[in-house]
């Protein structure tokens, strides 16, 4: 495997397999429920949804604990994300989950007095969620709930993508984590007029991968709003604008039984703004932008440098 000390985050323990994790796992506030495109609608009837998302996401400036230190090797990571998902509503109170991202790695290092660029690209691991609606109560301006998820995430995406010498790449830059992963999560929507607030708690447990390597469960706390700007009688146009914010915390990573350094940490992210548009009532455009504004690393780690943009696409077929 490629030396570690090339870049902080060669090890692949870092941020990257972790932003974001509620669009990943589409477990955020503004999808956990399935509220549908307009206030008052009855949520979680039997459809069928398709999500088509894009993240970019970019590591550069060099951190030791909470401060920002000269960074020798000029590294840089950045990672275009492209997860595909689909969810189906059997029954009014339960849904089957599937997300499936295309993943598009860049880590650019010093390596003597030559800039080095190494890329990947492929299909990341394969994620199944069930989700339950545990309460519901419907009020006049929408319908407040509670749901939880839970489920695996099954390592189909490569752990062992080699450069033209042969030699594997780091697995910060491989497609997938190569172990079986467990999520889990406990979300709610709670409307009032034309604000949407919500808050979502998800976590994540790893498995040992080939290389003997097991990183430490994360968890991710989430809290947002949304305000109708544009709310036309139905199935007139919506416009929703809002924020948020997010917070992770990652422990360390052991291989062997032995923990490695440069790994886990804690940040929080201001999100800003965040909204959708709903053209048709089959139809929501969204868009989100997230801002670091503190990060706490162990050791020495590349941190996230912002903004993480994220957009994607939902359709919605009802039956």
């Amino acid at each position: 495997m490629h030396d570690s000390r090339r870049s902080p985050i060669a090890n692949g323990v870092g941020w990257s397999s972790v932003v974001l994790a509620f669009l990943v796992s589409a477990v955020r506030v503004g999808l956990a429920q399935e509220p549908g495109p307009r206030s008052g609608a009855v949520v979680w009837f039997k459809s069928l949804a398709v999500n088509v998302i894009w993240v970019r996401e970019a590591h550069e400036d060099l951190y030791s604990g909470t401060g920002k230190i000269a960074n020798p090797a000029d590294s840089t990571f950045r990672q275009h994300r492209f997860p595909i998902q689909v969810g189906y509503s059997p029954y009014p109170d339960f849904q089957i989950f599937a997300s499936l991202p295309l993943k598009l790695n860049s880590l650019s290092y010093l390596d003597g007095s030559n800039i080095v660029t190494e890329q990947t690209r492929g299909l990341g691991d394969l994620l199944l969620l069930a989700r339950y609606r545990v309460y519901r109560k419907d009020i006049q301006s929408g319908t407040n709930q509670i749901s939880i998820s839970f489920g695996p995430e099954i390592p189909i995406g490569s752990a062992r993508l080699k450069d033209g010498n042969g030699t594997f790449y780091s697995p910060s830059l491989q497609s997938g984590s190569g172990s079986w992963n467990w999520l889990a999560s406990v979300a709610g929507a709670f409307p009032r007029g034309r604000v949407e607030k919500g808050v979502s708690i998800i976590a994540k447990w790893y498995g040992e991968n080939v290389d003997d390597l097991r990183r430490s469960p994360w968890v991710e706390i989430h809290g947002g709003w949304h305000y109708r700007v544009v709310q036309k009688n139905y199935p007139g146009p919506q416009f929703a604008i809002g924020g948020g914010l997010n917070y992770i915390s990652l422990g360390s990573a052991y291989q062997n039984g032995d923990r490695l350094r440069n790994s886990g940490g804690q940040r929080l992210s201001l999100i800003l703004p965040d909204g959708h548009w709903v053209p048709f009532v089959w139809l929501m455009l969204h868009y989100e932008v997230d801002w670091p504004i503190w990060q706490n690393v162990n050791g020495e780690q590349l941190g996230e440098k912002g903004p993480l943009v994220a957009f994607w696409v939902h359709f919605q077929h009802a039956f």
